[in-house]
């Protein structure tokens, strides 16, 4: 929890670094294969949160300040490197 950049989930996961690296090679490919388009990505509750810390900036030991609904939408816009992130956590879908 202290130093999740570095720590390996359950031991033999991967840590915060190795998914956020992972997420932000996909999201640059994804820009690079779609530019323009819009696509749906869909991942794990855990790895939205640690990229989400990483575009902002934050530590890593703060992502679990980041509320994240199961189903809960993200919509980002991705160019190559630059991601800005126009939507947390909508979840309207949810009070149906």
């Amino acid at each position: 929890m202290a130093n999740p950049w570095e720590t390996r989930a359950g031991r033999t996961g991967e840590t915060a670094r190795e998914m956020y690296e992972r997420a932000s090679s996909f999201f640059k490919e994804v820009s690079d294969k779609h530019p323009g388009e819009t696509v749906l990505v869909v991942a794990h509750n855990n790895t939205i949160r640690f990229f989400l810390a990483g575009i902002l900036g934050m530590p890593f030991s703060n992502y679990r300040r980041i509320f994240q609904d199961n189903t809960g939408i993200n919509i980002l816009d991705v160019d190559g490197d630059d991601i800005l992130i126009r939507s947390l956590n909508l979840n309207a879908h949810l009070n149906d």
